[in-house]
């Protein structure tokens, strides 16, 4: 009983944990100088830290309700994708790959704040984890997260996300997000096939 409750309660106190330390850094971007938001030019200058805080750092408190909003209803849906210390490496390699997948592939884009990407990210490895257990709901999933991504890149983006942002949506760090969080979940499998196969 108290593993099974553990399992609920984890995705619960890691939602908790990055809406608190979100909420922090978002309070006191405006004092700070935007020393947490990723800036490529800064990156490259040696402020590696803002690949990392240039995700949990928003643009307004409104923006950052959004988001987080998004990463609950994240735990909702893939409980077990947000439990335990695989957790914490997933979101932090998602925001690495993220972030230096912006940097290599839309060096136009400057800066960048919020969580979006991540979150992207993290919907992808949950559609796919479904997917292997669920195989019609895994692929609804993952067809929702295309289309999405689909109309973002060739369509006219989210309107009503851009007004409660005060910014246009970075649809660039959604589309490099979600194709991280594939390639996460893949070489994952790939090596827990081979611990597995393994003596």
């Amino acid at each position: 009983m108290r593993q099974h409750q553990n399992k609920i309660i984890s995705p619960w106190v890691l939602v908790a944990g990055i809406s608190a330390v979100s909420l922090v850094l978002t309070l006191m971007e405006e004092n700070l100088g935007e020393l947490f938001r990723y800036e490529r030019k800064a990156v490259l200058q040696g402020e590696i830290w803002r690949l990392i805080s240039g995700h949990l750092v928003h643009a307004n408190l409104a923006h950052w309700l959004m988001n987080m909003a998004a990463l609950a209803v994240m735990g909702l849906l893939f409980p077990t994708v947000l439990h335990g210390g695989r957790a914490a490496m997933l979101l932090f390699s998602l925001c690495l790959m993220t972030a230096l997948g912006l940097m290599v592939l839309f060096p136009q884009l400057e800066w960048f704040v919020g969580l979006s990407g991540v979150l992207h990210g993290l919907f992808a490895v949950g559609a796919l984890q479904v997917m292997s257990v669920e195989s019609k709901r895994g692929w609804v999933l993952l067809g929702l997260l295309i289309f999405k991504l689909t109309y973002e890149q060739f369509g006219a983006g989210l309107p009503a996300s851009q007004s409660l942002v005060g910014m246009r949506v970075i649809s660039e760090a959604h589309l490099v997000g979600a194709v991280g969080g594939m390639i996460y979940w893949l070489v994952s499998r790939f090596f827990r096939g081979q611990k597995n196969n393994g003596p």
